[in-house]
């Protein structure tokens, strides 16, 4: 499912600084990361790198997405299903995961933001990716915006994680980025996408030609966020 983020570990607590609380419909707090010593408690591998940013859900952990998260990515994008309305191309190996990984950190480094890694609370799994992507390249005659996208494993599709995950994100978005407005994109045949976005407040535009295929562009306002966010 295209167009897509997890709960903040207590036992972390004294690694964390607390340096924001935006109390919206889904409690979002977020946490910054002080020196390099917090191993990653969401899970259970050797990683200890560090985690820049957590925003927490009522259920989910959104943070970035570490090398370390290269089996759960690889689980969601080899799965022909999860890339249906992706240019129907899973990818083949764990070193197609590598790649995509190494370009978010590049986007975190020169935008601030990309996808986030999304992490079951109860389970400590990445369950999937959600977040914002900052596009400096004209699309759809926009330049310089923010789109919003999310995927996720498709054993936990229905759970109502691409919704909680993005008001999350879009509350984050509009307090922190300084723009007016966020757009998505998605195909014209992915109805359960389309409704996760017309939940979150979004408005169709139009269906343009992106790259040969027929594809939706939606965009949400910040003046109407404020109203139009779901609640839990």
């Amino acid at each position: 499912m295209y167009c897509s983020a997890a709960l903040y570990n207590p036992l972390a607590e004294h690694a964390l600084e607390k340096i924001g609380c935006l109390f919206f419909g889904w409690e979002t707090i977020v946490y910054l990361v002080v020196g390099d010593q917090l191993t990653d408690l969401h899970r259970t591998q050797e990683s200890q790198d560090k985690m820049k940013i957590i925003v927490e859900t009522a259920r989910l952990i959104l943070r970035e997405l570490e090398y370390t998260d290269e089996r759960d990515l690889f689980e969601m994008d080899s799965d022909p299903e999860v890339h249906l309305f992706i240019e129907n191309n899973p990818v083949k190996s764990i070193d197609e995961i590598r790649k995509v990984i190494a370009m978010l950190k590049v986007q975190y480094e020169e935008n601030g933001i990309a996808r986030w890694a999304v992490v079951d609370k109860l389970t400590n799994e990445c369950v999937g990716w959600s977040g914002l992507k900052y596009f400096d390249q004209p699309l759809n005659n926009h330049q310089n915006f923010y789109e919003l996208g999310y995927r996720f494993k498709r054993k936990h599709w229905g759970k109502g994680f691409a919704t909680e995950s993005s008001a999350a994100i879009l509350d984050y978005g509009f307090k922190h980025l300084n723009t007016d407005k966020i757009f998505a994109i998605s195909d014209p045949r992915n109805v359960n996408s389309k409704k996760v976005l017309t939940k979150l407040g979004f408005d169709f535009q139009e269906t343009f030609d992106y790259e040969g295929d027929p594809t939706d562009w939606f965009e949400l306002k910040k003046a109407t966020w404020g109203h139009k966010k779901p609640n839990r």
